[in-house]
């Protein structure tokens, strides 16, 4: 059974099914109230994360930091820009005259109206599930007046909330959510969104994610898929 096929069948598991299977995965037993739902996006995440990687140490380091800086000061400083540099090289991009013409693009200046016109950008190769694509990425500028510091705070909180699900060995759900400082209903919240694609919350951390994405409407997606893919499409990265 392919990776897809094998998540795509957790809904349909019994609660008892999905403990066993959560334990199989992370290695011990699941917190005592952790519902099928999140039992579900636990178990799916761990296997996405051993087939794809998780969380980049560059990207650990900075969320570690956030949350230090949240749980000292009760706010963020996102003015420091979060640089994900390695894998960064120039490309050139030919494009030829003739194309920009049938495009209607057809330069207005006729002196340098027949010359091809080459574009050279930072960019880097991201793997995105089973595809890799070259990501062009904003200028640090441009980035950073984007970071949006209400979202960032949320996620920072989200993957806080994973991590202590994740070391939990006998507490129950409940008892985690409260020395986390959160009741069990917004703790769930922060939760199903600790499970999102690790490239997901690195966008958002740099500032690089859809301009329509906001911390009140991440915080409402209930039917967040399992499937990394399947979150990006959904949330409009896929194009990102």
């Amino acid at each position: 059974m392919d990776l897809d096929t094998r998540i795509a069948s957790l809904p349909s598991f019994s609660a008892a099914k999905l403990r066993l299977e959560w334990e199989r995965v992370h290695g011990h037993p699941p917190p005592q109230g952790l519902g099928a739902s999140l039992l579900a996006r636990g178990i799916a995440y761990r296997l996405q994360e051993q087939a794809y990687g998780g969380l980049s140490p560059t990207l650990q380091r900075e969320l570690a930091r956030l949350a230090q800086q949240l749980e000292r000061f009760g706010e963020l400083d996102v003015e420091r820009q979060l640089k994900l540099k390695t894998g960064t090289r120039l490309v050139s991009i030919l494009i030829k005259a003739g194309a920009l013409r049938a495009l209607g693009s057809e330069p207005s200046n006729a002196a340098v109206g027949n010359d091809d016109v080459v574009l050279t950008v930072a960019a880097k190769l991201a793997r995105t599930g089973r595809e890799v694509r070259l990501v062009v990425a904003p200028s640090a500028k441009e980035s950073a007046t984007r970071r949006d510091p209400a979202l960032i705070k949320l996620l920072v909180k989200a993957v806080a909330a994973r991590s202590a699900v994740e070391a939990a060995r006998s507490a129950t759900l409940a008892q985690v959510a409260a020395a986390q400082g959160h009741a069990p209903e917004y703790f769930a919240v922060l939760l199903r969104l600790g499970y999102l694609a690790p490239d997901i919350i690195g966008a958002v951390l740099a500032g690089l994610h859809p301009t329509g994405l906001t911390r009140q409407k991440l915080a409402r997606v209930s039917a967040l898929p399992l499937g990394w893919q399947v979150q990006r499409e959904m949330l409009g990265f896929s194009g990102a």
